[in-house]
C-alpha cells in the first residue's frame, strides 16, 4: 500500500481496501457484461462524434483502438467525411469504410480533400 494512504484505509477480509469510517456501508457488486457502451470515445476538433459512427467504432475493438490513437484533427477528418454524405446509403458506406480503414492502419480517410469547416490554424 502506498505510504500516503497509511491510516486512511484498512484492509478487508477479502484482501481489498476500504476507506476508514466507511467499513459498514453496504456494497453491491454489479456484474460486468463486457460491453463498452459507457466507454468515452473522443470526437474531433470541430465536429462531435455522431452516434452511428460511435456505435460502429465501439463494436470493433481494433478500429476503436486505432481511433483513440489518431490525432483529434484526423478524427475530425473522418467525422466530417461521414457527415458530408448526402444520402443515407453513402453515410452507411462511409461509416463502414472508416472502420475498415482504421483496421488497416490508415490515419486519414482516403481520397478526402479535408474538412472545410475548420480554420486554417487547425481549430
Amino acid at each position: 500500500m502506498p505510504e500516503w494512504l497509511n491510516g486512511a484505509v484498512s484492509k478487508t477480509v477479502s484482501g481489498g481496501f476500504v476507506a476508514r469510517g466507511f467499513e459498514s456501508l453496504p456494497l453491491r457488486c454489479l456484474a460486468y457484461d463486457g460491453s463498452v457502451t459507457g466507454q468515452r470515445v473522443p470526437g474531433g476538433v470541430v465536429h462531435k462524434l455522431p452516434a452511428d459512427l460511435r456505435e460502429a467504432l465501439v463494436a470493433n475493438a481494433t478500429a476503436l483502438e486505432a481511433w483513440k490513437d489518431i490525432t483529434p484533427l484526423a478524427r475530425n477528418e473522418f467525422i466530417c467525411w461521414v457527415e458530408d454524405a448526402k444520402k443515407e446509403a453513402t453515410r452507411e458506406r462511409r461509416i463502414r469504410r472508416t472502420r475498415e480503414e482504421l483496421e488497416d492502419g490508415m490515419r486519414r480517410p482516403c481520397c478526402w480533400p479535408g474538412c472545410s469547416h475548420r480554420e486554417r490554424n487547425g481549430r
